[in-house]
This record gives C-alpha cells, structure tokens and sequence, in this order.
C-alpha cells in the first residue's frame, strides 16, 4: 500500500469526465508526482496521468463515494469531487494526518433563500462539505465509513439529489449524532479558506486578503462546463438524454 495519494469518483453521465479531466490537469500542474487513482465505470482517455479502478455499481451516483473511499490503495488518502481546481501545492494538507484519522473542512454560512446564495459567514459550525476528504486506515476510520456507509444507501434514490438526502447531509446527520465520539475518531476540521473553497466564498475572502492562499478550489467552472458539454455531444447516450430533457421543456 503505498503512502498516500489522492482518489476521485467519476459517476453520473459520462459528462463527468470533463470535470475529472479539468480537475486532475490542474492537479498534475502542482503535484506532478502525487499518486491519482479514478473509480470509475468509464474507460480514461489513453495517457491520463493515473491510476484507473473500474467501478461499476446500480446505486445512486451520491451513494458511490461511501463504498469507493474505504477502497482507497493509500495509507493516507485525500479525496476530491472532480469539479475543484487545484492552486497550489497539497501536499501540507497531509500534516493534519500526523495526529488525526480523519479532516473535512466547514460548509459556509449562507441564506439560500436567494440566488446566488447570499453570504452571511465564511464558516458554519458544526456543519462540513464533503467534496474534499482527508483520512487514513485506522480501525476508526473504517468503522466511521462503515457507519455513514449504513446510513446513506438505504435512502430512497428517488428522493436524493445534491443538497438533499445525499451524502453530505448523511455526513453531518452522524456527526451530529455522536458517531465520531463512539468510533473514537481522532477529527479535525481543516480551513475551508484553504482547503475547500466554495465560489460564494470568494469576494468576501478577496476583501480579507484570504484569496492568495486558497489551495483547493471546490467550484464548476465554466472550462468544466465547457468540456462536460463537448463530452455530452459526442457520447450518444447522454445527448439524448439531454434532448429529452429539452424536449420535456418545451413540451410543458
């Protein structure tokens, strides 16, 4: 097992790609020789610079992070959702492992009545993002995965989607519930200012001066969109999945 490296999920449609492709390049920018593997069902292009696990499975695409992360071929592991965007070099994340199990950054405080979301505090307490992930194999470890595990996959997929009844939400259900008490995880929060940025969070750590040290940046950018939107069209299955989504539109 090797030291440490960093681990992605590529699930959904096949459009998903384009975020791991945008996501890993900047990646491979700053830490050209950190160890990457990608779970995922779909073949990589030829030359990607990683490791890649086939994984193919019926649930939900927000239920697939909780079986992929205690498959993690690292001691140490970071996880990535694939729409962040490497700044700087990660590897420092890694010290919060020296004397703890287990690091997520906090979720902002925002009023979400609005849109765009209207920031109101860079951090929420007692309430984590779990787009970025760092852990190691301890026995707490994976009796804490286990157990969030249990929680989310039998959640009815029909009534699951980003921000509700996912795996975050199941997450913070847990840790709300004592579970990393009765694990004995060693937890710690890393700065989200850092760590996992979220683009609402931006102009607000602009106007701190905090901007300049961001390292991990968790948001769809447009060269994301651009390049799931190219993936979209040439892969058929997706294109008419996306015409019927239009066409259901139109049809209302």
């Amino acid at each position: 097992m090797l030291k440490r490296g960093v681990i992605y999920l590529a699930s959904g449609g096949r459009s998903y790609l384009g975020e791991l492709l945008t996501s890993l390049k900047s990646l491979r920018e700053h830490e050209p020789d950190l160890p990457v593997t990608v779970f995922s069902r779909y073949a990589l292009p030829t030359g990607t610079p990683c490791e890649h696990v086939p994984f193919d499975t019926e649930h939900h695409p927000l239920k697939q992070k909780v079986l992929i992360l205690p498959q993690s071929p690292y001691e140490q592991t970071l996880f990535l959702d694939t729409d962040t965007t490497i700044l700087a070099p990660i590897q420092p994340i890694f010290d919060y492992l020296n004397d703890h199990d287990f690091a997520v950054a906090n979720m902002f405080l925002a009023d979400w009545s609005v849109t765009p979301p209207k920031l109101l505090d860079l951090v929420k307490p007692n309430d984590y993002n779990t787009g970025v992930l760092l852990f190691n194999q301890s026995p707490a470890t994976q009796a804490f995965l286990k157990m969030w595990g249990d929680a989310v996959l039998p959640q009815d997929p029909k009534d699951m989607w980003a921000g509700h009844n996912c795996d975050q939400d199941y997450f913070n259900k847990i840790v709300r519930e004592g579970v990393i008490e009765a694990t004995g995880l060693r937890f710690t929060p890393f700065p989200n200012t850092i760590y996992n940025v979220r683009g609402s969070m931006v102009p607000e750590m602009k106007r701190q001066s905090l901007w300049k040290d961001a390292r991990i940046f968790h948001h769809r950018t447009r060269r994301m969109k651009l390049r799931k939107m190219l993936l979209s069209v040439t892969d058929p299955t997706t294109a008419r999945e996306i015409a019927l989504k239009m066409w259901k539109r139109v049809a209302r």
